[in-house]
């Protein structure tokens, strides 16, 4: 499976995809040796800031990324994070997690997130 969501997710896969692509890129590389409480803590401070943030994960210390996405999601909240950590995707053939804060992909259904931009009347951007 290329990309997967949670099981129990009813959002269409073009509002993923649109999801997928606001998060620009992963914020936190976890490398072979495996992930440490510095991940844990980088994640936590990341999501508070971001919402939604791309983890890169070596697999081989991990075996998949749902492993992955357990460890990681449990040095977060060994930090300080919320349990209700969310998984919003992720993609095997990039080996790339997506988390998000609790709420998150609620605010995906309802179409607050990922905020939309907004446009000015001229198409410029504005310089303040």
């Amino acid at each position: 499976m290329a990309s997967a969501a949670p099981a129990e997710s009813d959002i269409p896969d073009s509002v993923m995809e649109e999801v997928w692509r606001y998060v620009k890129k992963p914020l936190i590389s976890v490398g072979g040796k495996g992930a440490t409480n510095k991940h844990g803590n980088s994640l936590r401070q990341l999501l508070n800031d971001h919402t939604a943030v791309k983890v890169k994960v070596n697999t081989k210390s991990f075996g998949t990324l749902e492993n992955a996405y357990e460890s990681l999601r449990d040095l977060a909240i060994e930090s300080g994070a919320s349990q209700d950590i969310e998984l919003i995707q992720m993609r095997e053939k990039d080996r790339i997690i997506m988390f998000g804060l609790p709420g998150t992909l609620e605010n995906v259904k309802d179409g607050s997130f990922p905020p939309q931009e907004e446009e000015d009347d001229d198409g410029e951007d504005d310089v303040m």
